[in-house]
């Protein structure tokens, strides 16, 4: 069969890699992908896609594409999913309904309180002045996040009121909702899950880091490193979070008559009260797909061909540990360089977030360029193999954080 993933970036990549190592899987289309995946045999880009559901579907049928399955959460906020509702084309993910628990913090917030499942107490604001009389009355730390979609860098936590006064200008001028949560600490952790209205099947914990420095200093970005399995998540732990979160969520959803299907993603932190949500998402994390799904030994395809079909299936993880590390722009989150060469070894494994291929050589092209991943059998054997790869990347113009992995315990 021939199979497509929607998107352009590591993610999608690293869903694609893992599909062709289905036996049944001939080639994966990327869709509209990045040409710098065009590393991985039986793998086609279609860049020229216009961004319409009328002509995915023409190409779709064309390629003989049977399985879709999608990556980017833009689209599934445009409604992919119910586009092709009615199609004998297979599409996994869910409809616009139920990604809204990830497009909108404010409907996640409320959604969590209706069906008593814990979370950070929150405010949200529909004004600026409003927003911005109670930011000047708060004190301590401050969370500020944007209502919609903002790549993983649409939130603030920072003690300063005047870095806070400046991202909460910014985001009234994209968004017209803001919600400022309670701040709480502790570990944070990834669990997603395979969901087809009552049928669900968790993969292992991971770990992924936001801050663009080490140590989690600097700006929020998509994502600069991962890890799993996650050694501070017990058996215990894993026990609360399904009976409190993952259950009430699934439950919530069809008692609210959305029938989610796709992959459901748990953003956790493990407070000194318990494991509370800290956001969903309704698709693949990135860069938590390209860790999970190397260090995931069943098969992609049939996994999702049997939460489609709500079939038993049980899934299967390498020993030990995986680790990846994102190579990004120099500038990244803010401004920052394209354009430049990268010279990208053959003997490493790593997936395409935003390279160009030009003949034979390699040019960066976005803020989170390339991201390796190698797994061991310790975390330090991991974490020693993945950076010696990221050692072989020759580049002056991108930069890694140093310490993945190390906060593991």
């Amino acid at each position: 069969m021939k199979i497509a993933v929607i998107g352009t970036g590591g993610r999608e990549h690293a869903i694609a890699v893992k599909s062709l190592q289905s036996p049944d899987v001939q080639q994966a289309h990327v869709i509209p992908g990045n040409s710098g995946m065009l590393m991985t045999a039986n793998l086609c880009t279609y860049p020229s896609w216009d961004g319409s559901f009328t002509s995915l579907e023409h190409y779709l049928r064309k390629q003989d594409i049977e399985l879709v399955i999608v990556g980017n959460e833009a689209y599934l906020q445009a409604g992919i999913v119910d586009y092709f509702a009615t199609s004998s084309i297979k599409v996994f993910g869910p409809t616009k309904d139920g990604a809204k628990l990830e497009y909108s913090k404010n409907f996640a917030k409320q959604f969590m309180h209706r069906h008593n499942i814990p979370t950070a107490g929150w405010r949200t604001f529909t004004d600026y002045t409003s927003a911005d009389r109670y930011l000047k009355s708060s004190e301590g730390m401050i969370v500020v996040k944007q209502d919609g979609l903002a790549l993983g860098k649409g939130v603030l936590v920072t003690a300063n009121k005047e870095e806070a006064g400046v991202f909460l200008r910014e985001s009234f001028e994209s968004t017209d909702t803001v919600v400022f949560e309670e701040f709480l600490e502790g570990p944070e952790f990834s669990l997603l899950a395979f969901v087809n209205r009552d049928y669900y099947n968790l993969m292992i914990p991971a770990r992924d880091y936001k801050r663009a420095g080490d140590n989690d200093e600097g700006l929020n970005t998509g994502g600069m490193g991962a890890y799993a399995p996650v050694d501070y998540v017990t058996a215990e732990d894993m026990a609360y979070v399904e009976s409190a979160i993952v259950k009430p969520t699934i439950t919530g959803l069809l008692q609210e008559g959305i029938e989610f299907t796709g992959i459901l993603y748990f953003g956790l932190m493990k407070t000194a009260n318990g494991v509370k949500v800290i956001e969903y998402n309704t698709r693949f994390g990135d860069p938590e797909a390209e860790v999970l799904l190397e260090a995931m030994q069943s098969d992609l395809v049939e996994t999702v061909l049997a939460t489609l079909a709500q079939r038993p299936y049980r899934l299967s993880w390498k020993d030990g540990y995986t680790l990846g590390v994102c190579l990004a722009s120099k500038g990244y989150p803010r401004t920052y360089e394209k354009g430049y060469s990268v010279e990208l070894p053959t003997d490493i494994s790593c997936y395409s977030m935003a390279l160009e291929r030009q003949d034979n050589s390699y040019v960066g092209n976005g803020g989170r360029v390339v991201f390796v991943v190698s797994s061991g059998d310790t975390m330090e054997d991991a974490r020693s193999s993945c950076y010696a790869d990221v050692a072989k990347i020759g580049c002056e113009h991108i930069f890694h954080r140093n310490d993945i992995g190390l906060f593991h315990k």
